[in-house]
């Protein structure tokens, strides 16, 4: 029997799935220290692609800045903007409002979990 997504909890809704949710909370745990993609899926839980993808859309609007570094994956940290601070604040502020986030690891045939 194939799996199927599971639906997308409230505290994602904002982010149109669940990963982005998840990104914004590991932001906010590493502060501005330098990370790479394939940390935040660990803790995640995501694929590096989905990951990469929520990342890129976080770099496109200025939240996020690559740091100068040797080899071809270049880490990334938050930028010191209102507008970094304000999104990865999002998830507390939304955990504050509807209960703390719980997500079950059920993922469809494609593995995507959002």
């Amino acid at each position: 029997m194939p799996r199927t997504r599971t639906p997308v909890t409230v505290h994602g809704r904002l982010f149109g799935g669940d990963s982005m949710y998840e990104v914004l909370v590991e932001l906010a745990a590493v502060r501005r220290r330098p990370f790479h993609a394939y940390e935040i899926a660990q803790r995640t839980g995501r694929h590096p692609s989905q990951v990469q993808r929520d990342l890129a859309r976080l770099k496109a609007v200025g939240i996020l800045e690559e740091v100068e570094a040797r080899g071809a994956a270049k880490p990334l940290r938050r930028t010191e903007t209102r507008l970094a601070r304000a999104v990865v604040a999002l998830p507390r502020l939304i955990e504050g409002e509807v209960g703390a986030y719980a997500r079950s690891v059920h993922t469809d045939v494609g593995g995507s979990n959002s």
